[in-house]
């Protein structure tokens, strides 16, 4: 039944799409199959490609220096003596095409954003990249060279797929049936790029040159691959002859091939970081237009073109200034620094510095450690060693950063058994160390327990999901290998667990010694710190080591709560703002406001500015409140909300919109319809910080145990704080950045492109801009439902999860 099923479903589907030639199809001869092509440009703003279509708009005036954008268009025009630089895409989506106001459902970043433009879900990948605070696992899903490998030598998906595949959503490309289905290299992709990386390999590596040394040319490559400063560009002209060819790519029986058709180019964002002056901008865009006129020239001579869709679309803009750089408040470097903490941070990519454990190799990136002087595990430390991460930063688009710290408890254990190791030949001291060592020993063993319990459940339910996923032999790899690791960390958290606690035999335990990485793993982060313990974060010793359990011993703390908010620079950035740093934020436990709210509350999201605060509350029906705060302070069980009194104050110039519940789309219209600068900020907070395991509750197969096993997974990715930066600050390692910046809230970052191109057969909406703010998670649902067509081996979508509103992009149907 299932069988047949499947084979009806694409005959219904071209019944609904074209009645008219449905009795053609019976009688043998079948119309073409409609067609989806994706064309994604990396970083585009719809600000700037309408500048560039119509310099003369008043929206151009929106644009950061907008008589610099006119006066350049205005010279390439002459200088080339063109009419239109954009020729392809003026044509085909503004006056053929029908195009909307689409803005980030989640944060601006690439990763995030194109997971909710390839599923329609809201809120499953929060970020670049992937760390696990239990097992220490950190991977970049930017990091494309070691992905593309690592799929070449056979691995069944990305890693950042494996996030989605986890909780089964499907991608858009798995509504099209299989065999049938061509995407390029992005984040989000199943097939193995053979194809792409040969193409790409003659015009990257060769060039068309012969040579009887490999060796040699893929050294080049590799070099070219992280200095070229053309590399993006015969990157992405390699990658649209590639996808114009797939257009017109036939099968054995003579028939173009692909139903869908996915390409991502990256060169715009690209420049947009390295340079983003106009004259350049407007350049890449012409490359831009030459590329999709080669893709759009393919459909033009394929037999299928009335029933092919073609989207533009882009995951986020970016924050730029063409005449000022972005200056930099390089996170990891100070997180070393005493005043923040002095962490050993664990770091995704190479950074210039000459504490790296490792050696950094030409072009390729990858997880290293960056030893702290100041750290008080480190090596510099009695019995400390090298390699004690207590800090990540997860820093990727620039103004903004999620952070993971060690727990604080575990921090004060680890430095109590330092101690220990110190002073164990001393009985007399080790008596006065044994009361601080039952204190902080306990205060972790309230969390220790359960999630050494939790980690072995999940450890069983990743083996349980394996054996159901036995003919998926990369899935069988990853579950194998992340349940070896839980399993590992637990049996070192159990022998910790088992120290004794009774003074004689603990004195005993000391006397005999011990090694603490077989305690408290490298890597390991334990539980997230509450907002208590990061108002007063245990970094290390005040008191010097000569006079400890002398009398009083003091531990080093820091205020993470406070700290960066009151950041100041020694000097203003190039606008002469000498604050770098926005806003902190965490989440609260629900249960200290409940009594505060006037409805269930799923969620509550505390925000700290240099000269106020505020709360975001979302209810249980999905609503958000927003409240500008005076204070918020901790009160023994409770919290003390002192109210804003001049409601100018509001520092995210929301006042008329504060303390209303309003829907997620509601604050989509309501926070872009002025000129605010900050826009969306309730709505992509309120994404970020939601459980995703959550997301899609009852979605995904399997036994309770695999239930709690991603529950597991995706909880300890969550960060204990975020921190975002004013405009022109940024937080990488590199003092300053010509280029811009995404990840923020200004309309330049979180408004993206969405405009829709289509053959004879879709009565589109063509010539206007559809009126109303919609949200990329709007995407999949309205494209699925123009074309009226699901995959035989996906089934139909999803129930669960945030479904998306379809965008009226037809044109009413006169019957």
């Amino acid at each position: 039944m299932k069988r047949q099923k499947s084979r009806l479903l694409p005959l219904l589907a071209v019944a609904a799409l074209f009645p008219e030639s449905f009795g053609a199809f019976v009688f043998g001869e079948a119309p073409s199959p409609p067609r989806l092509i994706l064309i994604k440009v990396d970083g585009l703003s719809p600000l700037v490609l309408d500048a560039a279509i119509n310099p003369s708009d008043a929206a151009t005036d929106r644009l950061p220096h907008p008589e610099l954008f006119r006066e350049a268009h205005l010279q390439l025009r002459s200088v080339l003596k063109r009419d239109r630089l954009l020729p392809n895409i003026e044509a085909y989506f503004y006056r053929s095409g029908v195009r909307s106001s689409m803005y980030c459902a989640t944060l601006p970043l690439s990763s995030p954003s194109w997971a909710v433009i390839d599923t329609g879900q809201r809120g499953i990948v929060k970020s670049n990249s992937y760390f696990n605070r239990f097992t220490g696992e950190l991977t970049s899903y930017l990091d494309q060279l070691r992905e593309s490998l690592s799929v070449v030598k056979g691995a069944g998906r990305t890693t950042a797929l494996w996030q989605l595949d986890l909780l089964e959503i499907p991608l858009v490309s798995d509504f099209f049936p299989e065999g049938q289905v061509w995407t390029s290299i992005q984040p989000f992709y199943r097939k193995r790029p053979t194809d792409q990386l040969s193409s790409l390999g003659k015009s990257l590596i060769t060039r068309g040159e012969q040579s009887k040394n490999p060796l040699r040319l893929i050294k080049r490559h590799v070099a070219d691959s992280a200095y070229g400063a053309d590399y993006p560009e015969r990157n992405d002209q390699a990658l649209a002859s590639l996808a114009g060819r797939k257009v017109l790519e036939t099968g054995l029986e003579g028939k173009e091939r692909y139903d869908f058709l996915s390409v991502l180019f990256a060169s715009v964002d690209h420049q947009f970081h390295v340079d983003p002056h106009y004259e350049n901008i407007l350049s890449w865009l012409m490359r831009v237009d030459d590329w999709i006129g080669e893709i759009l020239s393919a459909v033009e001579q394929s037999e299928r073109r009335d029933s092919t869709l073609v989207v533009l679309m882009s995951d986020h803009g970016l924050d730029f200034d063409p005449v000022r750089l972005n200056y930099s408040f390089p996170i990891n470097r100070w997180l070393r620094e005493a005043e923040f903490g002095g962490h050993t941070v664990l770091a995704p990519v190479v950074e210039d510095t000459e504490h790296a454990l490792t050696v950094p190799v030409r072009g390729v990136d990858f997880t290293r450690i960056y030893e702290s002087l100041e750290s008080a595990f480190g090596s510099a430390v009695l019995h400390g060693e090298k390699g004690y991460a207590t800090a990540y930063t997860d820093n990727t688009g620039n103004p903004r950063f999620d952070a993971y710290l060690r727990n604080s408890d575990l921090n004060r254990l680890h430095l109590v058994m330092l101690e220990v190791l110190r002073c164990r030949k001393h009985p007399d001291i080790l008596g006065r160390i044994f009361p601080e060592f039952t204190s902080a020993f306990a205060a972790v063993k309230e969390w220790l327990g359960p999630e050494i319990q939790e980690s072995l459940g999940a450890a069983s339910g990743l083996l349980d999901m394996a054996r159901r996923l036995s003919a998926d032999a990369d899935a069988v790899r990853r579950l194998t290998d992340e349940s070896a690791a839980c399993r590992r960390v637990a049996s070192a958290l159990e022998r910790l667990a088992a120290i004794p606690v009774e003074k004689e035999a603990w004195l005993k335990w000391a006397r005999r010694g011990f090694r603490i990485p077989e305690l408290i793993p490298k890597g390991y982060f334990g539980q997230n710190n509450t907002a208590q313990q990061l108002q007063s974060y245990v970094t290390g010793w005040e008191t010097p080591p000569e006079e400890r359990w002398k009398s009083e011993t003091r531990y080093r703390n820091v205020n993470y709560t406070k700290l960066f908010p009151a950041v100041q620079a020694t000097s203003g950035n190039s606008s002469g703002n000498s604050r770098p740093f926005h806003f902190f934020s965490m989440t609260l436990p629900v249960k200290l406001l409940a009594d505060q709210a006037d409805r269930a509350i799923q969620q509550a999201i505390w925000l700290v500015f240099p000269s106020a605060e505020a709360l975001i509350l979302e209810s249980e029906e999905g609503e958000i409140l927003y409240r500008p705060l005076q204070a918020l302070e901790f009160v023994g069980n409770d919290i003390r909300q002192t109210p804003i009194g001049d409601p100018s104050r509001d520092p995210l110039g929301y006042s008329r919109l504060a303390d209303r519940w309003m829907l997620p789309r509601e604050w989509a219209d309501e926070s872009t319809r002025d000129d605010n600068e900050w826009q969306l900020v309730p709505l992509i907070l309120s994404d970020l910080f939601r459980d995703n395991f959550r997301m899609t509750s009852g979605l995904a197969a399997g036994s309770g145990n695999e239930s709690l096993a991603r529950e597991f997974h995706f909880s300890r990715q969550t960060p204990d704080f975020r921190v975002w930066t004013f405009r022109g600050w940024n937080v990488n390692s590199n003092s300053h950045t010509p280029g811009g910046s995404h990840g923020n809230f200004t309309e330049l970052d979180v408004k993206t492109i969405f405009s829709v191109w289509g053959g004879g057969s879709f009565p589109l909406r063509r010539g206007e801009l559809v009126s109303g703010a919609f949200l990329t998670s709007d995407i999949v649902p309205t494209l699925l439902s123009v074309l009226r067509q699901s995959s035989p081996n996906a089934g139909s979508r999803p129930e669960g999860g945030s479904k998306g509103k379809i965008i009226p992009i037809l044109s009413p149907v006169t019957r």
